[in-house]
């Protein structure tokens, strides 16, 4: 069974799912109801995106991520030919944009990235951080 924390990726430790137990996203008998109950953890999560790209990406094998399950993550990935994938300009981690657009992964590396820009233009115009 994969594990989060197999996952080397600095964003799993603002997953709303590490405290939780694992085995939740892991349904061995395939209960709809404890996959519904993962689900509604990972939509509670701000690195949902960056999470679900990562199953996309690394083609995880089972399990919910990103509030995805398997089946809905293969379907994913057999329809994303017009997505481009990119790396986060914040934390180099790969992720899928639709538009090819995006310049980071999730709102994580969003507030990162915008707090950078502030501090810069701050520093730019002789303002103290």
């Amino acid at each position: 069974m994969t594990q989060l924390t197999a996952v080397s990726s600095g964003w799993v430790t603002y997953a709303a799912c590490r405290d939780e137990d694992l085995s939740l996203f892991f349904p061995e008998d395939a209960s709809k109801e404890q996959a519904d109950q993962a689900i509604a953890v990972c939509h509670l999560c701000p690195i949902m995106w960056q999470c679900r790209s990562h199953a996309r990406t690394a083609r995880e094998p089972a399990g919910i991520w990103g509030g995805e399950r398997q089946e809905e993550r293969a379907r994913a990935i057999r329809h994303s030919s017009g997505r481009r994938n990119l790396t986060c300009a914040e934390c180099d981690e790969p992720f899928e944009a639709p538009n090819g657009r995006r310049k980071v992964c999730g709102q994580v590396c969003r507030i990162k990235r915008r707090r950078r820009q502030v501090v810069a233009s701050n520093k730019r115009r002789g303002q103290a951080a």
